[in-house]
């Protein structure tokens, strides 16, 4: 189950990810940029959640979620 929830969220999080560098990259006004900045950090930090949690019940990460 973890696995599943895993990969189904690590394709959600490779989508939001994409967004957030397109926000990045075409933000022209600071408070946009500031945010996208925010974004960024947010999926990162619940990638590396998600992460976490698989290593604590032993599931094995596949190379390229890493």
């Amino acid at each position: 189950e973890i696995t599943t929830r895993l990969v189904g969220s690590e394709m959600c999080i490779e989508t939001a990810l994409a967004a957030a560098y397109s926000n990045f990259d075409y933000a022209l006004d600071p408070y946009l940029i500031d945010s996208s900045i925010y974004e960024l950090n947010s999926v990162q930090k619940r990638y590396m959640f998600l992460l976490e949690r698989a290593k604590e019940s032993n599931v094995e990460i596949p190379a390229e979620m890493l």
